[in-house]
């Protein structure tokens, strides 16, 4: 079944990137072109949280030292600097990265030390007992949660380890505290963690099936261009072919002194060989293949004769033949068959010139 533009449900549904046979037999490819997304992805949004670390220490200066933000600092440039060089060290391959699962795993392991950065400051400038703060807090943890998903989503493992020591420091003091305000809102940032995984595993998944239908693509591209590149060879070799058939078609008729023309009754389209041409005193291919052409060149006392002939082939004769003379006075003898359809009908005649005996009468 298709619809009215003629598109098959199972095309549709393969160009919306929900086929999962896409995927079969293309693991490392497509972990390859996952990896390196997933470092061009993450790298704009790595140096925004700097301002942000410090406008955390100056707004909770009550309940951090200089030394935590310092530490902080240090730690999330440690995760950074990582991945950067882990980034850079990409890039100079030019793509030829090899195995992509250790790239994976470096990448989480930077993945990791930033999202500890982000547990520790949260363990660290929000009192479990000030409910607005952390209320704040939970919007905050939200909003990094969010962002990861949406640069991590293409290696869940890089994402859960973002999330988990971003988490995991601040519900456990949080569980250690007892403080109720504080235990309802790790509940919530439960709920919104769980909801963004979900939402991080159809990502990836759909990020998967895209780069398998991108793959697929090329695919077909370089079979098309195969198939093309095989065809134009064809061509090429078949147009070579046909130049040296016609060539040695020429020669022979050349060598022959016999000269070939057809008429198309569809078409209407006559046509002279080169030494058909020469046969009648003129240059190939000087002038229209026409009959009024031929007849310039015949004696006028010839051409009605002539004018019978082709009249007689146009009207389905068998095989008909006629001896006239040029106006140099040569004789020439043309022979032409017609062709017709079931219903008696001229479709086509083959016809051929040559030169005539000085003694043979002119005439049909």
């Amino acid at each position: 079944m298709t619809d009215r533009r003629g598109v098959s449900p199972a095309l549709l549904r393969r160009l919306s990137e929900e086929d999962e046979t896409l995927l079969e037999g293309r693991g490392p490819e497509i972990d390859r072109l996952m990896v390196e997304r997933l470092y061009q992805m993450s790298w704009p949004l790595r140096y925004v949280p700097y301002p942000m670390l410090f406008g955390a220490f100056l707004v909770f200066r009550d309940y951090a030292d200089w030394w935590s933000i310092l530490g902080l600092t240090a730690l999330y440039t440690l995760g950074t600097w990582y991945l950067d060089r882990q980034r850079q060290r990409l890039l100079d391959l030019a793509g030829d990265f090899g195995d992509p699962a250790p790239w994976a795993r470096r990448f989480m392991i930077g993945s990791g030390i930033t999202g500890l950065t982000w547990g520790i400051l949260g363990t660290l400038y929000f009192p479990v007992h000030n409910l607005p703060l952390q209320m704040v807090m939970t919007v905050a943890w939200g909003g990094l949660a969010f962002t990861s998903m949406n640069a991590r989503a293409l290696h869940l493992p890089s994402y859960y380890a973002f999330l988990l020591t971003m988490s995991v420091p601040v519900c456990i003091r949080t569980a250690l505290s007892g403080e109720l305000p504080a235990i309802y809102m790790m509940l919530l940032g439960l709920v919104l963690g769980t909801a963004m995984s979900l939402t991080a595993h159809g990502s990836n998944r759909r990020e998967r099936l895209g780069f398998a239908l991108r793959l697929r693509n090329a695919e077909l591209i370089g079979e098309l261009d195969n198939a093309r590149a095989g065809a134009e060879a064809a061509r090429v070799t078949a147009e070579e072919s046909y130049r040296s058939v016609l060539n040695e078609f020429t020669a022979a008729q050349q060598m022959a002194r016999h000269g070939s023309w057809t008429w198309d009754a569809e078409s209407e389209l006559t046509t002279w060989s080169d030494e058909y041409y020469r046969l009648i005193g003129l240059e190939p291919q000087s002038c229209p293949a026409a009959l009024a052409g031929l007849l310039d060149q015949v004696l006028p006392e010839d051409r009605d004769a002539v004018r019978s002939h082709m009249q007689r082939l146009r009207s389905g004769a068998a095989e008909d033949s006629v001896r006239f003379r040029l106006r140099d006075g040569s004789p020439r003898e043309s022979v032409g068959a017609a062709q017709t359809d079931g219903r008696g009908r001229t479709r086509r005649i083959l016809g051929m010139l040559r030169p005539a005996p000085a003694n043979a009468k002119t005439g049909a």
